[in-house]
């Protein structure tokens, strides 16, 4: 699963490089690819920041994540919302979310499993 937290607006850098280290610092999400992404915005000199993207490779290293990022944006002084993209869809994290709303964001935002792009998931093949 590929999961991207994204930035609350312009000057973000300084929390989601901060986010990176949280991250990168749970001993839970060691092996975890998570790496920052540049906004592409041609008019800019300069990388400015838009994202956090991490992959995760099982469930229980998504429940790791969930508790992580939960407790990181608990830690911030000054709460801001935040998205969650992933499975090509985009979802509002409440400012102080619990592990729990973390999980059932990135749960919703799968695709429903067999489910194929551009084919509802009550539609079979014809």
């Amino acid at each position: 699963m590929e999961i991207e937290i994204l930035s609350a607006g312009q000057g973000d850098d300084a929390e989601l490089r901060a986010l990176r280290a949280w991250l990168r610092a749970d001993p839970q999400l060691r092996g975890m690819v998570i790496r920052l992404v540049d906004a592409e915005e041609p008019e800019t000199m300069g990388g400015v920041l838009e994202a956090v993207h991490v992959v995760i490779a099982d469930a229980a290293a998504l429940g790791g994540f969930a508790v992580s990022l939960a407790t990181w944006l608990g830690t911030r002084p000054r709460a801001r919302s935040r998205t969650l993209r992933s499975g090509g869809r985009e979802r509002e994290l409440p400012e102080r979310p619990d592990a729990d709303q973390v999980l059932a964001l990135l749960e919703s935002a799968e695709p429903a499993e067999g489910a194929e792009e551009g084919v509802d998931a009550g539609e079979g093949r014809r």
